[in-house]
C-alpha cells in the first residue's frame, strides 16, 4: 500500500467531506437544533466510510489482485450499513429528523462520490 498516497487522498478527501458539512451547517442551523443534529448526523454516516474507504482504494488502486474490487465492496457495503444503522434515532425521533438526516446522507455522499471519481480517473490516466 502506498502510504503517502493514501495519506495524501485522505487529506484532499477529508477536506471535501467538511465541505459537505459546512453546506449542511449553513442550512441547518436557521432551521434549529434538529435539523443540525440529524443533518451532521447523517453526513457522518456517508463521510466516515467515504474517507476511510476511499483512502484504502487509493492504497491499493492499480495494484495486482482484487484489492481493489475488494475494497470497493467493503466501503459501500460501510455505507449501506451506517446508512441504516444511523436511521434508527431518526425513526426514534420521527418525521422532523427524516429530511435534514436524508439531505446530511447525500451531502455526505455526493461531494466524495465526485471528488473519488475524478481522483481514480486522473490517477488511471497518469498510469
Amino acid at each position: 500500500m502506498n502510504r503517502s498516497l493514501t495519506t495524501r487522498y485522505a487529506l484532499c478527501s477529508g477536506l471535501v467531506a467538511l465541505v459537505g458539512a459546512a453546506a449542511v451547517a449553513a442550512v441547518a442551523l436557521p432551521r434549529g437544533e434538529t435539523t443540525v443534529r440529524f443533518g451532521l448526523w447523517g453526513w457522518l454516516m456517508m463521510a466516515l466510510p467515504g474517507v476511510a474507504g476511499g483512502a484504502w482504494l487509493a492504497g491499493v488502486h492499480g495494484k495486482p489482485g482484487t484489492g481493489f474490487l475488494f475494497a470497493l465492496a467493503a466501503a459501500i457495503a460501510a455505507r449501506v450499513v451506517l446508512a441504516g444503522l444511523g436511521a434508527l434515532p431518526v425513526i426514534v425521533v420521527g418525521r422532523e429528523a427524516i429530511l435534514p438526516y436524508a439531505a446530511g446522507l447525500g451531502a455526505g455522499f455526493f461531494p466524495l462520490q465526485v471528488f473519488e471519481v475524478a481522483w481514480f480517473v486522473r490517477r488511471t490516466a497518469k498510469g
